[in-house]
């Protein structure tokens, strides 16, 4: 009896389920259309006004989406832009779920004028542009009606299984007049766990088999620079790379980078380091090293990839079943010298992961190791991470670490970590409880640099977040949230190393304003003392004004500081605005004014100071653009006073296949009231997909 109940379930699913059919050109029809929309942001589920119509096919290669979408006096087109520039506008969302046992989703954006984006949406709801595929797009659109082309290569998706494949399918629209999100089906962010947004995905069933996807593809590149200041080219061996794409079978891939270059990579922006308790860290934005990184299983910042300043090589390799992931990575760095002193050394840097399924229990294990045999330099990591999800609302988890570290010269030192974690949803509060355990030699080699100095200790916490919807009222929305976090020393559980905690509210208004504030508050052991320190925030933005949209605020109480190991009173106001100038050009200016108002200038440390950004982009259509920034800060040490940095880059692609990059950069220093360049140079990158 039990089995024929799931043949008949099974079969009312394939049935209720959105038919993908084989076809060369359109087909309309109802079985393989997705019709209507709800609202999800806010997540009210009120119907959409304009109708919205998506029908599914395809060729054995491809898949396709071909949208109608009714559109109002109020239909914003936004600006021109090319790939992966999000913007402010109307815009059409597709996301497919293709690994039954996966959260993850592949997330596809066109907008009005023909931008096409193309990202991963992650197991905490944030949207990762670093994935990149062949995905093409068209667009055009009248006074009544917008219609929208999608094709997605199935050679750029992971997936497992014989026919019927069956995958989940969510759409969305942006109606950008109302400050609106409407999907189908109804998988808001807000008030859904995680598991209840994936599992929310209208499924869809493809019938007949996916063709293997081609089996190599190689990008071969040309980069040269010229030191403006030092009068010399780049080194030959710095001039060409390749990367190689191989997929041996449908459901795994390798990648190999010789000589990866980082041309395209996002400029850092400039930001205030000078009282920092840990060396600054920046995010992670080089995309060899960030795709598919959720397959190595390496949260909590065990695994930071900048730690490999130059890479000669890099090479991964993923590989996803029905119920289990295999992913290795490995990389060999570049040792560079400085006036004889090693300042970058040759690690060789290697990750193994492989994480297994048992219906809703998982367990994903990692090896990791950082080793330099020149300088018997060897770290170790291994890690164990299982999670069971009770039921949708409601998940636990763990985290075991074991670390080994050799240092020439020094004792070989082991060390563990175990961490434990509860998250549960109550409707709109969702809720995380937290435990951590370091001991004394804890040592991961490959982490972030917090990571690499937390240890020899004991810690815990939760964190609360409530957010809700109200109907027929100003405001809009309003999110609460509260944090609390302890931690001692492991040796003596009544010495407190850190505490800290927050109350916050965030308010959105129905005329595209917000308004949010927040205490924060706790104590921080320095030299021995326990200090105390407190700081409250207050802060406005505005998305109504097309030309000129932006936010400002002000952060005021006695925070630590680090270079004098006490806690002053600090007050930081800042500020910032954005907008598009027409259909072409687009800005953003940031700026925070920093004041110690306790503190007097000194050689070593300089109470006010600015710390600002700028960038300017220039779009001609969707394949050429001009991103041109300037980073400036005004922090005092020693005989420098300023530093300005300045670059601009043209992107061409040429076509979906061959690309040109061209760039100009540079950075000066004010030293003893005289601006002197330190560096500037130009540069060139052309790459080809074969």
């Amino acid at each position: 009896m039990r089995a024929i109940i799931l043949i008949l379930m099974l079969g009312a699913v394939l049935l209720s389920a959105i038919q993908i059919p084989y076809s060369d050109t359109l087909i309309k029809a109802d079985f393989n259309c997705i019709s209507g929309m709800e609202r999800i942001s806010p997540a009210d589920r009120q119907q959409i006004p304009l109708k919205t119509d998506c029908w599914f096919w395809h060729d054995g290669k491809n898949l396709y989406a071909y949208w109608e979408l009714e559109i109002g006096e109020g239909f914003y087109p936004g600006a021109y832009a090319t790939r992966d520039d999000s913007q402010s506008s109307d815009y059409v969302r597709l996301q497919i779920k293709t690994l039954k046992n996966e959260d993850f989703a592949y997330y596809f954006s066109v907008y009005p004028y023909g931008s096409c984006y193309d990202a991963v949406r992650k197991d905490n709801f944030q949207v990762d542009r670093a994935w990149n595929s062949f995905f093409d797009c068209e667009s055009d659109f009248d006074e009544k009606l917008w219609k929208v082309k999608m094709k997605i290569p199935f050679k750029d998706l992971r997936y497992e299984g014989e026919p019927p494949y069956q995958w989940g399918i969510s759409l969305a629209r942006q109606v950008h007049e109302e400050n609106s999100a409407y999907g189908n089906p109804y998988s808001p962010t807000s008030g859904f766990s995680i598991r209840q947004y994936f599992d929310s995905f209208e499924p869809g069933i493809i019938n007949d088999r996916i063709d293997s996807p081609g089996n190599i593809q190689v990008v071969p590149y040309l980069y040269s620079s010229y030191d403006i200041e030092n009068e010399n080219y780049s080194d030959l061996s710095d001039n060409v790379g390749l990367n190689i794409s191989y997929r041996p079978t449908d459901n795994s891939l390798f990648k190999a980078a010789f000589n990866p270059d980082f041309t395209e990579t996002p400029i850092d922006e400039e930001r205030d380091t000078h009282n920092n308790k840990y060396p600054p860290q920046y995010g992670e934005n080089r995309r060899f090293f960030t795709e598919d990184l959720n397959a190595f299983g390496v949260g909590d910042g065990l695994f930071y990839t900048r730690n490999i300043m130059q890479p000669v090589y890099a090479l991964k390799y993923t590989a996803t079943g029905s119920d289990w992931n295999f992913a290795v990575l490995s990389a060999m760095d570049k040792e560079n010298k400085s006036m004889g002193t090693v300042t970058n050394y040759d690690d060789l840097f290697n990750v193994i992961a492989f994480k297994k399924n048992y219906s809703q229990f998982s367990n994903h294990s990692t090896f990791l190791t950082r080793m330099n045999s020149k300088y018997d330099y060897y770290n170790y990591v291994v890690q164990t991470y299982p999670f069971y999800q009770i039921d949708q609302t409601t998940s636990i988890s763990g985290r075991f670490v074991y670390t080994h570290n050799q240092i020439r010269g020094l004792d070989n030192e082991q060390g563990h970590r175990i961490s434990l974690g509860l998250n549960k949803r109550f409707n709109q509060l969702s809720s995380d409880f937290y435990f951590n355990y370091l001991s004394k030699y804890y040592m991961p080699g490959m982490a972030n640099y917090e990571s690499q100095f937390n240890k020899n200790s004991v810690s815990g916490g939760y964190n609360l977040y409530y957010d809700t919807y109200v109907p027929d009222s100003f405001i809009r929305t309003y999110n609460i949230y509260h944090n609390l976090n302890a931690e001692y020393e492991r040796e003596d559980l009544n010495s407190v190393r850190n505490r800290y905690g927050n109350l916050g509210v965030n308010l959105n208004f129905i005329n595209q304003t917000n308004l949010s504030a927040s205490i924060n508050g706790g104590s921080d052991r320095l030299s021995g003392i326990l200090t105390d320190w407190y700081e409250g925030d207050l802060n406005a933005s505005w998305d109504f004004f097309k030309p000129m949209n932006g936010y400002v605020g002000t952060t005021y109480g006695r925070n630590i500081n680090y270079t004098f190991e006490k806690s002053k009173m600090k007050q930081v106001i800042y500020g910032g605005i954005s907008g598009y100038l027409g259909p072409m050009i687009s800005y953003n200016i940031r700026n925070n004014h920093i004041v110690w108002l306790d503190i007097k200038d000194s050689p070593e440390f300089d109470s006010i100071y600015d710390i600002g950004n700028f960038d300017l982009e220039l779009t001609f259509n969707s394949r050429i653009k001009i991103v041109s920034g300037a980073r400036y800060n005004n922090y005092e040490y020693l005989a420098q006073s300023q530093h300005l940095g300045y670059f601009t880059t043209l992107h061409w692609y040429i076509n979906p296949t061959s690309s040109l990059y061209a760039g100009y950069k540079s950075t000066a220093d004010e030293i003893n009231d005289r601006f002197e360049r330190s560096s500037a140079s130009i540069w060139m990158k052309i790459n080809k997909v074969f």
